[in-house]
């Protein structure tokens, strides 16, 4: 199957308050939508992320997880 993405902004705190995301803090909002993206997409599909991934490359997401 094909998943298309946006806009996770991985690692950007700020984005929870400007789009009013309901998590407490950068890391659940990263956890969480790790875990909700490995739920729906599976090893062997495809999933195009369309923009925004994330705020800087240090964050973690990019250098010390993936998705599964």
């Amino acid at each position: 199957m094909i998943w298309f993405t946006a806009d996770t902004h991985f690692g950007h705190a700020n984005i929870i308050k400007h789009c009013r995301r309901p998590f407490a803090s950068v890391e659940e909002m990263d956890e969480t939508l790790l875990r909700n993206i490995n739920a729906r997409v599976g090893r062997s599909d495809t999933l195009y992320h369309l923009g925004d991934f994330a705020l800087r490359w240090c964050c973690g997401v990019t250098s010390q997880r993936r998705v599964e």
